[in-house]
């Protein structure tokens, strides 16, 4: 099953609810060109620690973890099943996913187990049933008792609550975070990029602009950041608008925007 049909029935399925907060799914021709500007100086992926902010159904995840098992089997040729099963089931666990979703926590799994099973014949499959490998259990719910094994880092949860487990120190945060206006006060958005030791500002209470704030709290110092984002992120001339551009631009190296907004239709049904 291709990670862009269930991305397509994930986003048929979405509530309006869910569109009202800018939830929508990300085609995957644009995932792949994310991928492709975000891993361009990256020699190797193995090994490296990846972070989606808004996972959704999980189609920079999963192509990320298609590039690592590509590497890892042109790296180990004449590796035996058991190996190979084992070792790309640590490169699956390593990928770390936030959403508010449930739902989406649940599709981004299962698009995970797909494609690790991609790398495995049915004949392979069937003999590591037998001698007791199951599927990693991938997603943290708040709601868990404590103690629960979870081999996986895609995490159920806002991605601006407090008091969380996200990583901190990553290779790569990548994504296409939800658009909207719906940063308001209240929400958790708004209190994280209003607390004291921040105070980022946030044009048109744009939702997107908080993840990009919050995204480099996240990596590492040698690492790299690469969304997705509303042109008027970086284009538009309102008053906050320019105080988000003059203190980024300040804050962090830019190596390249790459302006889309000319082909959003095709991008984006909607």
């Amino acid at each position: 099953i291709p990670i862009e049909a269930i991305s397509a029935i994930y986003e048929r399925f979405l509530k309006g609810s869910d569109k009202l907060e800018g939830a929508f799914y990300t085609p995957r021709f644009l995932a792949e060109l994310v991928l492709d500007v975000a891993l361009s100086n990256s020699p190797s992926l193995l090994g490296r620690r990846c972070l989606d902010p808004a996972c959704g159904s999980g189609i920079f995840l999963v192509g990320l973890f298609n590039r690592m098992a590509e590497e890892w089997m042109q790296v180990n040729p004449e590796a035996r099943n058991d190996r190979r099963a084992r070792e790309l089931r640590k490169v699956l666990c390593s990928l770390y996913g936030v959403d508010i979703n449930p739902t989406a926590c649940r599709i981004t799994a299962f698009s995970l187990y797909l494609a690790y099973l991609d790398q495995l014949s049915p004949r392979d499959i069937q003999e590591l049933q037998q001698k007791g490998h199951k599927l990693p259990r991938l997603i943290h719910y708040p709601e868990a008792a404590k103690g629960r094994t979870v081999e996986g880092n895609i995490w159920c949860g806002d991605f601006f609550a407090e008091d969380t487990e996200y990583p901190v120190d990553t290779d790569l945060v990548v994504g296409n975070p939800p658009w909207g206006s719906t940063a308001v006060q209240g929400t958790h958005a708004a209190k994280w990029c209003a607390n004291p030791d921040h105070q980022y500002p946030i044009p048109d209470k744009q939702i997107s602009a908080a993840f990009v704030w919050k995204a480099a709290h996240h990596v590492a110092d040698s690492g790299r950041i690469c969304l997705v984002l509303p042109h008027g992120t970086i284009f538009n001339h309102g008053t906050t608008a320019l105080e988000f551009q003059r203190t980024f631009f300040k804050r962090h190296a830019v190596d390249l925007i790459l302006n889309l907004v000319d082909y959003q239709f095709f991008s984006f049904e909607e």
